[in-house]
């Protein structure tokens, strides 16, 4: 009986533990890439919103009843806000900001990304959209980002307020790289680019077909003082712009992974992929189509001088 009453009890501790265990943190085990240390195009972070670089929590008032939901992995979050006009949720981040531990940061990543002059990155992500009036974007510095919008739309918003609107061709560079039948409020992946010294930002949109990205804009931004931090923060910013009580505003971010400069480098037509130095290990690289007239495939035979005559009986179908 004495033996029956110990398991009991270290069942219930172990059932009380492990979902403690799930709440917590993940740790950084191994110093992650500096940004002055790598080459260009290499992946310096890919994002983990569980592990203890990444500062939990909504910033300011507007956030009202606003809910951020991280998947079990830690590789995506649903944010949601209320359907009222221009409510917004700010949530998370890198270490550090305001009030912040640097130190902390630094023992726990290893090193911040600054946002520096010369500093460029690249951010690649999955995006899924409530509705045509949600709109997303990831705040660099804390205060700037390139916002895309649920109806095919993007700007460039510094925190509550839109810098640069949308254009009139928006629409038709963001849906052609769509596949039949779907919409933008989809899952899909775009990219990024931010460069520090031209104010500059651009939205690529990865085609659902030949996996490609494609340039969508680039946004520009001219006022004085632009960048809010020397470090790149990181923040997600979802906004509702319309307020229809029967619409779902939420904006589900997977998968967000952020190079050092350009990383779009492999060019595949008139569409680019990242370059080697971009990708995790087991990345696919290239997914070859025989048929492409892209400039890195040849499509003669490569056998030269005296060997090129075994080639005359050889017949090549596509």
């Amino acid at each position: 009986m004495r033996k029956t009453v110990r398991f009991f009890s270290l069942a219930l501790v172990v059932l009380m533990i492990v979902p403690m265990l799930a709440a917590l943190p993940i740790k950084v085990s191994a110093t992650e890439p500096s940004y002055d240390a790598s080459e260009e195009g290499t992946l310096l972070r890919a994002v983990n919103f569980k592990a203890s670089y990444w500062k939990q929590g909504f910033y300011d008032d507007n956030n009202s009843d606003a809910t951020a939901a991280v998947s079990g992995d830690g590789t995506s979050v649903k944010l949601t806000v209320t359907a009222e006009k221009y409510k917004r949720a700010i949530w998370g981040g890198f270490y550090p900001g305001a009030g912040d531990d640097v130190d902390e940061y630094e023992a726990a990543l290893g090193a911040v990304l600054p946002m520096k002059a010369g500093a460029k990155y690249t951010m690649t992500f999955d995006l899924t959209i409530g509705n045509n009036n949600v709109g997303f974007g990831i705040m660099v510095d804390g205060n700037n980002d390139l916002l895309i919008r649920g109806n095919g739309q993007s700007r460039w918003y510094q925190w509550n307020t839109s810098k640069v609107g949308e254009t009139a061709d928006d629409n038709e560079k963001w849906n052609f790289h769509y596949a039949s039948g779907s919409s933008t409020r989809d899952k899909q992946t775009y990219a990024i680019t931010v460069d520090y010294d031209t104010k500059t930002m651009e939205l690529w949109i990865k085609d659902t077909t030949d996996g490609c990205f494609y340039f969508c804009r680039s946004i520009t931004y001219d006022g004085s003082g632009v960048w809010d931090s020397s470090y790149f923060r990181c923040r997600l910013y979802a906004r509702s712009m319309s307020g229809d009580p029967n619409s779902t505003y939420t904006a589900e971010v997977a998968n967000l992974r952020i190079y050092k400069g350009n990383a779009l480098k492999l060019q595949s037509g008139n569409g680019y992929q990242l370059g080697y130095w971009s990708r995790m290990d087991g990345d696919n690289l290239l997914d070859v189509d025989f048929d492409s007239d892209a400039d890195w495939w040849d499509p003669g035979f490569v056998i030269t001088g005296e060997q090129a005559n075994n080639n005359d009986d050889l017949e090549i179908s596509v």
